[in-house]
């Protein structure tokens, strides 16, 4: 469980806590994180720059974490097994419009690879999935097979785009 300021766990069915925090110094009431079974989780720890993050991974129950810094401050995390996931990270929003980028890995989130961006600032971008709208959530089945969803600034507009490679492109 997580509170404001701590990680707890329990091994009896709720009847007495641990605490299972990391070492960190952080309010963890809203951060990221995703919790896989009772020994796997993950947190995410955004950077005072609020680009990058550190992201917290236990493989114990919390009695021990590793972490690495990471190319994403805040984000959706979504992990399939303990070593494959994804990272939706909005990278702002205005005027209607929210720019993603979607990020992966294979090895339980040591490291991270980009699989796509939409932020027509930045070189490459795809315009696949639309910048136009709020994103408010993705899953995905396997590593290749995944959907998001979102909706524009119209009345009763919703999307749903889905992805066969990965991430790399979607389609409505």
């Amino acid at each position: 469980g997580m509170t404001e300021s701590q990680i707890v766990c329990t091994d009896d069915g709720g009847i007495t806590w641990h605490d299972a925090t990391p070492a960190a110094s952080a309010q963890f009431g809203y951060i990221p994180f995703v919790f896989l079974d009772a020994r796997d989780a993950w947190i995410l720890l955004p950077a005072d720059d609020y680009i990058t993050g550190t992201l917290f991974h236990t493989t114990d129950g919390g009695s021990t974490w590793t972490s690495g810094v990471v190319p994403f401050a805040h984000g959706s995390l979504q992990f399939l097994d303990s070593q494959n996931g994804f990272v939706l990270a909005s990278l702002g929003a205005g005027a209607g419009s929210q720019a993603v980028a979607l990020f992966q890995t294979s090895d339980a989130g040591f490291t991270w690879t980009r699989v796509f961006i939409n932020d027509p600032t930045v070189s490459g971008a795809s315009d696949s999935l639309p910048l136009g709208g709020q994103k408010y959530g993705f899953t995905f089945l396997n590593a290749s097979r995944g959907w998001m969803g979102g909706s524009a600034p119209i009345d009763n507009y919703i999307y749903l785009y889905q992805t066969r490679d990965g991430g790399a492109n979607w389609s409505g």
